[in-house]
Formats: C-alpha cells, structure tokens, sequence
C-alpha cells in the first residue's frame, strides 16, 4: 500500500483553497453619483423645439438649453483579481437633479397672431422603469431608460386670433403635477478606467454618455396642440472605490492555483 508523503493537515486545507478557486464569481454593487461635465457644443447642451398647430397650421421655434447637476445610479460589475479590471453588467438610475437653462420661443402666424411659450426652471433625471438594464461592454439600450421633467413650468400666451384658441390665455403648465418623459432608440456609453490601486482600494473613473430626448404634447383642447420636442446628449463622470482582497486571501488563492496543477500531474 502506498503511503501518502502529504501533510496530514494538506487535504483540509486542499479542500479550502478548492473551494474558494471553485467557487462563482460575486458581482459587487456600487451607487454611482456622476456630476455633468462642462456643456459644449457636443454635450451637455440641448436642443429643444416648440410646436404648435392651430387652425391647423403648425408653426415652431427652436432654442437650445444648457444642462448641469448631478446623476445618480447602481451598477452591478466584477474585479477579478489581478488586474482588478471592472466590467460592468447591469445598469439602473435611480435620481439625480439635471437642471436646463430657461428657454423662450416665439411662434408667428401671421395674420392669425402668435404664441410665446417661455420654459422656467426645468429640472428632470433619467430613471430606469424597469431595472435593471444591461451592459454589454460599455454600451447600453438607451430604450430600457427615460428621461424624466419633473419640475419647472411652460408659460405659453397667444395674443390674436390664435390666443383666442387657447383656454385660459395665458396658461402655465406645471411639470410637477404632470411630468413630461421620453426615450429613445441607440446606446448609451458607461466607460470605466483601469484601476489606481493605493493600498486595499482600487480606484476608477467612470464616464457616462446617453442620450436626452422627448417628444410630448403639452397642451391640447381639440382645436390647438403644443408639444415640446428635446434632443442631446448628456455626460456625466465620477468615481468608485472596490476594497481588495486581504493579502493572505490572494495567497490562498494562488497557492490553491498551485495545488491544482500539481494535483494534475500525478
């Protein structure tokens, strides 16, 4: 009978490293609070058109509205060891405060009269109806997203035979009580950096990009409709921090490595 040379405490210790080499990769979760960057021509600045049909004839105007604040979001993502590179799986907004810039439009017809329509204190956040959506790379569905308006008002006043359409003159729409939202179709981008590890924690840059659109009807009474059309896209950046594994963890890890393909041999 051939006697084993093995430690007798090997095989426990075997059976640990084992396991935990084994074992399935933890997705961690992490709460993301991105801030917009600077608006540009590129990003952060939106274009936004009012359009309004009266005695069915639509007329429209055009603004564009800077945007800043804050987004708020939880991503699921590995770091395997090693490298410690995140990849990031699934993807949910859940608030944040991005505030527009105040915009007015002037809508003529002619003969007929015109429509101001001023947009005051405009504030949203994307969301996601139903979490969470995916990433695959960096690219995401801008579809399983909304961007919401939640806060703010459009003051919209005729004067004219047009003005005559609108019931009250003036009216403001109030998007508190009657939130505007809208999607769109592409892919949104969540970029995250390699890691700056200093001591146990592993640091990354993330950069978001995805696009702001709506398209929804404002006002209506049977006669006259307006609707306020918004197109962008919208960058946000910020950071996260993964805590690494112990030392000693890493240790039991490759020595378990080890064992294995010694194991294989024999």
């Amino acid at each position: 009978m051939r006697v084993s040379s093995r430690p007798a405490h090997f095989l426990p210790v075997f059976g640990f490293v084992l396991l935990a080499v084994a074992a399935p990769v933890r997705a961690d979760f992490v709460t993301l609070d991105l801030t917009l960057v600077p608006a540009t021509v590129q990003y952060n600045t939106v274009d936004l058109t009012a359009q309004i049909v009266a005695y069915s004839i639509p007329a429209s105007d055009d603004a564009t509205s800077t945007i800043s604040g804050n987004v708020q979001a939880q991503i699921a993502y590995t770091a395997l060891p090693a490298a410690y590179t995140a990849t990031v799986t699934d993807l949910e907004f859940t608030g944040g405060q991005v505030t527009f810039s105040d915009v007015m439009f002037y809508l003529g017809f002619g003969i007929l009269g015109s429509v101001n329509v001023d947009g005051k204190g405009l504030v949203g956040y994307p969301d996601t109806p139903l979490p969470p959506g995916a990433v695959t790379g960096i690219q995401f569905p801008a579809n399983q997203h909304v961007f919401v308006l939640n806060n703010g008002t459009f003051k919209i006043e005729g004067s004219g035979g047009v003005g005559g359409l609108l019931d009250p003159n003036p009216m403001d729409f109030n998007l508190a009580s009657s939130p505007l939202s809208g999607t769109t179709g592409g892919d949104g981008t969540l970029l995250v950096s390699s890691p700056t590890i200093v001591g146990g924690l592993a640091t990354y840059d993330v950069t978001l990009e995805m696009p702001v659109a709506f398209n929804e009807i404002v006002y209506t009474n049977g006669t006259t409709q307006a609707s306020v059309v918004a197109s962008g896209t919208l960058r946000a950046e910020g950071q996260f921090t993964h805590a690494l594994p112990e030392p000693a963890t890493l240790v039991l890890i490759l020595a378990g490595a080890a064992a294995l393909r010694l194991g294989r041999r024999r």
